[in-house]
Parts: structure tokens; sequence; C-alpha cells
């Protein structure tokens, strides 16, 4: 597998945690509008807990895969220019790194991969509608599936298939800026549907606060797609870009600069760079992701409602003290 077509898998799911998976209740909410909005941007949870586990090594192995491949191809294209002489033992440990990426992003997304063709194939016949039931499966898995099979054809495809590559990522640009217009549209639906609830006259304070609440969230939750969208175009459009002017461009233009070593040292230095950048700014943007209601006590006290704060020990100790200063005064 080309290093190069390792990002665009980063920076879309970092992998669901047992608190992402808490489900979503209809009496935790007051509004039918509120729970509607939180249940459609939930995770889905997978039925076996076999499929989770998988799911969640796939998605924490990416940042580890990356950073392997970029480190890999750095120090393969910096042994000729700062080392001289043969080392044929690094040289033989660099190939097999690389021959384990490889077979492991086949391993992984292939997995990945059959698990969704079983759920899609299971979810056709098991009901009557199995063209609904395919449709409302690929409206949200859709780009989970085409990711898979991306990385299974980059890895099994030759390294000089130029064209066949270049498509690919050109592909990955226009799946990515579809998927997070359907985020985002898919929001902008669930705020215009509360604030015509938020126009009604009779509603009553609590209700008219969860509803207030719901609607501040998705908006947060709309700014967080724009700038996950922004960074994940951004880095996938550069990496395209780079993996086309060092693979076609510079070997049409300038044959004996793309032949020169220290040009692919350069390029080598600028994927690891932009692969650093990509994940810490992923990581940022994700912890001012707005948080979802949690499932272990009510919603309403933990997230709707703020709880009254916990008395201290001296707090309660002055009460007691006041109280008995004043009785004793009274009498």
């Amino acid at each position: 597998m080309d290093e190069w077509l390792l990002d665009p898998m980063h920076g879309l799911e970092l992998g669901d945690t047992e608190e992402d998976l808490q489900p979503i209740v209809a009496s935790d909410f007051l509004t039918q509008e509120a729970f509607n909005y939180f249940s459609a941007i939930q995770q889905k949870k997978p039925t076996y807990g076999m499929e989770r586990k998988i799911r969640r090594l796939i998605s924490r192995s990416i940042w580890p895969r990356i950073l392997v491949a970029r480190c890999r191809a750095l120090i393969a294209t910096a042994l000729p220019l700062f080392v001289h002489g043969h080392w044929k033992f690094l040289e033989h440990i660099l190939s097999f790194i690389r021959s384990v990426l490889h077979y492991l992003g086949l391993l992984l997304h292939g997995l990945r991969l059959m698990m969704n063709a079983a759920h899609l194939i299971q979810g056709t016949i098991s009901t009557d509608s199995g063209f609904d039931a395919l449709f409302q499966y690929l409206s949200h898995s859709w780009f989970e599936l085409f990711t898979d099979i991306q990385c299974i054809i980059s890895a099994l495809t030759p390294s000089d298939y130029l064209v066949l590559s270049c498509s690919l990522m050109v592909l990955e640009l226009a799946f990515i800026a579809v998927r997070a217009w359907n985020e985002a549209q898919r929001i902008r639906n669930h705020i215009k549907i509360i604030n015509a609830a938020i126009r009604n006259q009779e509603l009553q304070p609590d209700t008219l606060n969860e509803l207030l609440r719901a609607k501040a969230h998705a908006e947060a939750m709309l700014a967080h797609t724009y700038k996950k969208l922004a960074l994940n175009f951004g880095v996938t459009l550069l990496t395209t870009s780079l993996f086309f002017i060092k693979s076609v461009l510079l070997p049409l233009a300038m044959v004996s600069v793309a032949a020169n070593p220290f040009m692919s040292f350069i390029f080598a230095v600028v994927a690891l760079l932009v692969s650093v950048m990509n994940h810490y700014l992923n990581q940022y943007i994700d912890k001012e992701k707005p948080k979802t209601p949690m499932h272990n006590e009510s919603r309403r006290d933990l997230f709707f409602y703020k709880k009254p704060a916990p008395m201290s020990k001296q707090l309660i100790q002055n009460t007691f003290t006041n109280i008995a200063e004043k009785c004793n005064a009274i009498y």
C-alpha cells in the first residue's frame, strides 16, 4: 500500500466508547423534537460485542499505522542521502514493516467490509421491504464501505498504476464533500424543526428550556461538522496534490529532478508533517465537539437542567452552627 493513500482514512471516526453507545430513550426527554435530534446524531451501536471490538481496533489503529508508514518512508528516502554504503539489514527491516502494514490494512478493512456486507444481506433478506432496509443501512454506512473498498483496492494495486491511485484520491475528495454536506443538511433540518416547535406559544418553561438547549447543541454540532469538513477536505486535497506532483507532474516535466533522491526525501518529510498536523488538529477539534446526554441518570438532570451543587462538609457544619445560634438566641 502506498503511504500516500493512508491519510484519507484519518480524521473520520476515531472509535466509539461505551459512553457513546448508551441508548437514547424517549422517556428522558420532554419533547419529541429533542429526542429525534439526539437519536439521529448518535452512532449506531453494532449488534455483536466482537464487532464493536473489531471496529474499535480498526479506528484506533489508523494513527499508529499512518505514523509508522510515514516514518518508514522517511527513513527509506534518507538512507541514500545520509548513509554511505549498503545497509542490507536495515533495508530488510523497512521492507518487512511495509509488508506488515500492507497485510494489516487488508485484514482490518477486509473484516469491516465483510461485516458491513453481512449486515446488508441480513437486512435485505430478513424484512419484507428489503430495498428500504438496504437504503437505510447504506445511508449511514456508505462512506465506511467506500473507505474499506478503496483501501483494499489500493493495497492490491501495483504502485505504477498511477491513474487508478489518483482516481481513487479524487473520488475520495468528492465523497468527503458529499458526506459532510449530508451530515450538515441533516442537522440543519433538525434545527428548522426545533425552531418551529419553539415558536409555539403554549410551551411550558421546562419544555421551552429543553428545546433551546437542543437548538444550541445542534448549532454547535453544525459548526463542528464544518470544521471537520474543512480540515479533512483540505488535508485530502493537499495529499492528493502532493501525490500528483511527485508521481505524475515531476516525472513528465523534469525527469532529472524527479529522479533525484533528495526530492523523495523532501516529499517524505512533507508527508510526515501533514499527517502529524492532521492528527493533532483533529484531536483539537474533537475536544470542542458538543457532548451528548448520558443515560446513567435522567438526561433532564444531567444535560437540560442544572442540578444543585452538592454541599460541602464545612458548609453543612456552618449551617447547623447558625441554626443552633439562632435557637439559643430565641430561648
